[in-house]
């Protein structure tokens, strides 16, 4: 495994039996030990040396499981002296991935019921919560099919004013012209 070019010291018997496939060497020289890293689940396991008084942190746990990067949906850490409890946060993750992006798919499936379709021209009535709102009465072209995901539609619009920001609905509204 490439981790020994950066931790020669680290011996094969502190390694895990099984480190899951789809997970690369991520080690660095500087680092305090192996990690492990699974772009897909945003997700890098560390590995600490088994015995205590070799480990950056002593009293802390041997494995940790982070979030490496900001994805939808979050992921949280998991520390633990089992590496089963890692395998199965990791197992747990892999179906929330698979959910969300399901729940995603169908989202952007096009439905008859949308408001409005992609190449309608609308006026705006208002815009709610937008801290840089475009003006009620402003024009716009719908660019892209409209998505409904998780009770409203996002309806993404090229105003004439030359912005580019997308209706919520609810709570904003706006009329096909």
């Amino acid at each position: 495994m490439t981790w020994k070019t950066e931790f020669p010291d680290f011996p094969d018997d502190d390694m895990p039996a099984m480190i899951p496939a789809d997970f690369a060497d991520t080690s660095w020289h500087n680092d305090a030990c192996p990690s492990f890293t699974n772009e897909a689940l945003g997700l890098t396991i560390w590995i600490d040396y088994a015995e205590l008084a070799m480990r950056e942190h002593p009293s802390g746990e041997r494995f940790t499981l982070e979030p490496h990067d900001e994805i939808e949906p979050p992921a949280e850490h998991v520390n633990s002296d089992d590496f089963g409890d890692i395998i199965a946060a990791i197992d747990e993750r892999r179906s929330e991935i698979a959910l969300y992006l399901e729940q995603r798919r169908r989202a952007h499936i096009a439905r008859p019921d949308a408001p409005f379709a992609e190449g309608d021209r609308l006026r705006l009535i208002s815009m709610a919560a937008d801290p840089d709102p475009i003006r009620p009465g402003s024009t716009g072209t719908v660019i892209a099919a409209p998505v409904f995901f998780q009770g409203a539609w996002s309806i993404p619009v090229k105003w004439d004013n030359g912005r580019g920001l997308s209706l919520v609905m609810p709570p904003d509204q706006a009329e096909k012209l």
